[in-house]
């Protein structure tokens, strides 16, 4: 893997910056706290998300949005991936659940886990894709964290060993043998179950033996069974025809009996109508006697007067307005003569107080008296008149109401005239049904009295099926018990041959399993329990190689030598003694952390047959190192060979072996990266 570039948005101190990644050694220098250990971080999470890592301490404080866009280059072809996180709830940042994997091929929208499997498999890392947990191929083979590396090497020895262990894949062969012990277990309590399964095999082959003679005697007593069933069909047979020669007779004798049913019944219904018919012509002929004298009178009679009701009605609401009219008139007159009367008694007029002549009202009361005289019999005239006009409407009202009654009466009796007339002839119809219905019946009654006989027949015949028919019965549900019998006994033999065939093979596969636990007990477990120590040694031996010579390199003094031992922890002697690797110098533990993870990196790379060594990241690798040193570790870098070396560190010192040399300073908060070489 070689990387191209990388876009940081929002990420830690990085606002936007976008970093070109030449080949050969590059050098991130910049003081502590500048940002350069943001890029390695952003790296790591662009290829393999966020692992064990927070989301808060990659995203940028005060933003809910960031960005890393990372472009590398795997065998030639060309890859960008980009993933985000976003600030989910206050305070919570999480990786973005969709990335972004731009192929030679196409780009591709993968989930995070998605995302990380398709980059294990880019860059051929046969790890699994755990997103919560970063890569051990890429931590010991690419970029090892220099605190990281002090934490394996200070660690304890079996904290580390189980962490080389997997690093180096040495760890497979055991879980392959615990694995492998897992199966033996496993089959040794299938053999148990297997042989336990098969020890009812005897006792199965017997019920098997035991089910085929019951089936060859069941057979003979079905053949006998079958005979009979057969003498008893015959002989039902014979009856059956012998019936169907009176079967006709009995339909027509059935035939006459069922014509025979409907007409007595219609001949019960006849009569009752009939007398239905003669009671209700009883009621219409005396309803005809009540009302015909009822209807003679009223013709007799005359009419009150030659006016109407509505004449009559208006000359009484002429002679009600008239008498209203006398009346006012009559008051107006007599409300006069109390006036004059007045005028005169006190010999003054009330309106003008002036004097007045009481000869002069004498007279004019006289003419109103004689004027009232007149008005009054007027009044009586009209109320006589009104009088007999309210008489005479009171007739005529009553006159009509007996007209209308009369007519009613007269369309009722033409009416009932007309009924009686059709409900005569409908009596005399329904006694001609009545005569014709007896006539029927008679006939058919002597028909059936002489098929009579034919039923008796018929009976003892059926009864005489009927015993046959239960004898043939019987015979069949024997010869039906007996073919399921041999049915069933021929399914027990059937299964009884595939439980027998069962057993054979749980038997066998038991044997078979027996054979696999020797191997797998004496043979295939101590072998890889074997093959694990014998390459365990190895790496050991190769690692020691490597460290004792990386480490004689960058450590100055000469009486000091390395080694690591079994549990691959650092042994440092001085002079002969060993001495503690705690009480070193900062300079001779960088030294220690850097043979031992150089080491490391070409034991994991070596182990990972499907890596290639073409990248090697670097975080402050000599912190504590003389100038001396620092050209030496010029020297290991060369003897490397490695296409892509970066480096991360506060030392400028490292500037004189760097091919290319980029600053990051940080102002305000923001880092930013510029190239100066």
């Amino acid at each position: 893997m070689i990387l191209k570039s990388i876009r940081l948005e929002n990420v830690r101190s990085y606002r936007s910056e976008t970093i070109e990644f030449p080949g050969g050694t590059t050098l991130f220098e910049g003081d502590i706290g500048s940002g350069k250990s943001t890029i390695l971080m952003a790296i790591e999470f662009a290829l393999f998300g966020l692992g064990s890592e927070k989301g808060v301490a990659l995203l940028r404080k005060g933003e809910n949005r960031g960005t890393v866009t990372l472009t590398f280059d795997v065998n030639g072809q060309e890859y960008t991936v980009t993933r985000r996180l976003v600030e989910r709830v206050r305070g919570s940042v999480q990786q973005d659940k969709e990335g972004v994997l731009e192929t030679p091929q196409g780009t591709l929208h993968l989930s995070a886990t998605e995302l990380k499997e398709r980059i294990l498999q880019i860059l051929g890392f046969n790890e699994p894709p755990d997103p919560k947990a970063q890569s051990l191929i890429y931590r010991y083979a690419v970029f090892t964290p220099q605190e990281e590396m002090k934490g394996i090497i200070f660690s304890q020895p079996d904290a580390r060993l189980q962490t080389l262990r997997k690093a180096l894949h040495i760890e497979d062969y055991k879980v392959a043998a615990t694995n492998a012990g897992l199966v033996l277990s496993a089959i040794k309590r299938r053999s148990s179950q297997l042989e336990a399964a098969a020890t009812d095999l005897d006792e199965i082959q017997e019920s098997i033996r035991q089910s085929e003679e019951e089936a060859k005697q069941e057979a003979r007593s079905l053949r006998a069974a079958v005979e009979e069933e057969t003498k008893e069909s015959a002989a039902l047979t014979l009856l059956r025809a012998e019936l169907a020669k009176y079967q006709d007779q009995q339909v027509q004798l059935s035939g006459i009996r069922e014509r025979i049913k409907p007409l007595d019944r219609q001949l019960i219904e006849k009569k009752a109508l009939k007398e239905e018919y003669r009671r209700d012509l009883q009621k219409m002929e005396k309803r005809v006697k009540d009302i015909a004298p009822l209807v003679e009178a009223f013709k007799q009679k005359n009419v009150p007067s030659i006016q109407t009701v509505d004449e009559v009605e208006t000359d009484i609401a002429r002679l009600e307005r008239e008498d209203t009219e006398l009346q006012r008139n009559d008051a107006q007159v007599e409300a006069k003569i109390s006036d004059y009367r007045i005028i005169e008694k006190e010999g003054v007029c009330p309106t003008c107080d002036r004097p007045a002549d009481a000869k002069e009202f004498e007279t004019k009361i006289g003419a109103k008296l004689a004027e009232k005289l007149e008005a009054g019999r007027r009044i009586t005239a009209c109320a006589e008149a009104l009088l007999a006009a309210r008489r005479m409407l009171r007739s005529l009202q009553e006159y009509e109401k007996q007209r209308d009654t009369n007519q009613q009466y007269e369309s009722e009796l033409e009416r009932l005239r007309a009924d009686v007339a059709s409900y005569t002839q409908r009596i005399w119809l329904v006694g001609t049904e009545i005569g014709e219905l007896e006539q029927t019946l008679v006939s058919l009654r002597k028909e059936s009295e002489k098929l009579g006989g034919v039923l008796d027949t018929i009976a003892d015949l059926n009864r005489r099926i009927q015993a046959s028919d239960t004898a043939f019965r019987r015979a069949s549900a024997r010869v039906v018990e007996l073919r399921t019998n041999i049915i069933a006994l021929n399914r027990s033999i059937k299964e009884g041959r595939e439980r027998e065939k069962l057993k054979l093979e749980q038997r066998r596969k038991a044997q078979t399993l027996a054979e696999y636990e020797v191997w797998l007990g004496d043979f295939f477990i101590p072998t890889l329990n074997l093959i694990e120590k014998h390459i365990l040694a190895n790496a050991n031996q190769e690692f020691n190689q490597h460290f004792q010579r990386w480490f004689s390199l960058l450590v100055e003094d000469v009486g000091k030598t390395a080694m690591i031992d079994e549990t691959f922890t650092p042994i440092i002697e001085q002079d002969g003694y060993e001495q503690d690797v705690h009480y070193l110098s900062g300079g001779e533990k960088t030294s220690v952390a850097l043979a031992y993870r150089l080491a490391l990196n070409i034991l994991v790379q070596r182990a990972s047959t499907s890596m290639t060594s073409n990248l090697l990241i670097l975080d402050e690798p000599t912190d504590g190192f003389s100038k001396e040193q620092l050209s030496r570790v010029k020297d290991i870098l060369e003897e490397l060979e490695c296409p892509q070396i970066i480096i991360v560190s506060h030392e400028r010192e490292l500037e004189s072996f760097a091919d290319q040399i980029f600053s990051i300073t940080k102002t305000q908060g923001a880092s930013t990266v510029v190239r100066r070489g």
